[in-house]
């Protein structure tokens, strides 16, 4: 009788998702969000500068967006793909644990152009040009954050 020996070979796959999600930022002091395409539909909510967006589809000159609350369509030429943004959705202290120079209340909803992200806080510029440290834990959309992955 010959003795066979097994071999188990465990092979890991790392799987990297790619999604259709866009993130974008509005770039003007006020932007409209419309029910539709056209500048005659109506508007849905303003938004101001960095109110970050999620692109869903685009029509022509015309984006169908997500943002924290609500989804329209905006003007394509409102908006910067190229710039990352975010809100602090909940109502606990944004500050960093570090000394971050935030002096004042941040406004609900308000929008933040980020600038640096590290694990828990973002290094962001408010519509007055402020820089400060805010933490992201709250931070809408979600993949404006790092996380540490064990």
């Amino acid at each position: 009788m010959k003795k066979t020996k097994a071999i188990f070979v465990t092979t890991i796959f790392i799987t990297t998702f790619s999604t259709s999600v866009f993130a974008a930022c509005t770039t003007k002091m006020k932007s409209y969000l419309r029910a539709a395409k056209g500048t005659k539909s109506s508007i849905i909510r303003t938004l101001p500068r960095y109110t970050p967006l999620i692109i869903e589809q685009r029509d022509n000159e015309w984006l169908k967006v997500k943002t924290h609350g609500a989804i329209g369509w905006i003007y394509h030429s409102l908006v910067d793909e190229s710039m990352q943004c975010m809100v602090i959705k909940g109502a606990s202290s944004p500050k960093c644990p570090s000394d971050n120079g935030l002096t004042h209340e941040l406004a609900h909803n308000e929008g933040l152009k980020v600038l640096k992200m590290e694990i828990g806080c973002n290094y962001v510029q408010d519509l007055w040009g402020r820089r400060f440290w805010v933490n992201n834990f709250e931070a809408w959309p979600p993949e404006i954050k790092k996380s540490l992955a064990l």
